[in-house]
């Protein structure tokens, strides 16, 4: 919870005391994000589903299922994280020594989109 400098709660226009996020939340918040922006792409094929009955490709369904899977594997892994070396961790690729990437951050660690590009508006 929000308190200034004397300790009192910060209040929002609405007298709600404000909360301060912290980093797992805030982590959490970005793969929100990523999730949302890696699937809402493809949100007229849905529409065009829905008002025309039109199927949408598995690709897509199996892309937009790889997302979720995804997203959740990562907000457990934040919540998991014990402390800030693991909090850290999860932000760490690894690299080989001829610099090609061997592990990449656990955070960043979303399906490859090439093979539904091209549907994504």
């Amino acid at each position: 919870d929000a308190v200034d400098k004397d300790g009192e709660a910060v209040l929002d226009d609405h007298d709600n005391q404000i909360v301060t996020l912290g980093l797992k939340s805030q982590a959490k918040h970005k793969a929100n994000v990523i999730a949302n922006g890696q699937i809402n792409g493809f949100d007229w094929l849905v529409q065009r589903k829905v008002t025309h009955d039109t199927a949408i490709p598995s690709a897509i369904l199996t892309y937009i299922a790889a997302v979720r899977t995804a997203h959740a594997s990562i907000c457990t892994a934040i919540d998991n994280a014990s402390d800030m070396a693991a909090f850290i961790a999860l932000h760490v690729s690894i690299y080989n020594d001829d610099g090609t990437l061997k592990t990449i951050a656990k955070v960043q660690d979303w399906p490859d989109d090439y093979a539904v590009t091209g549907n994504r508006r």
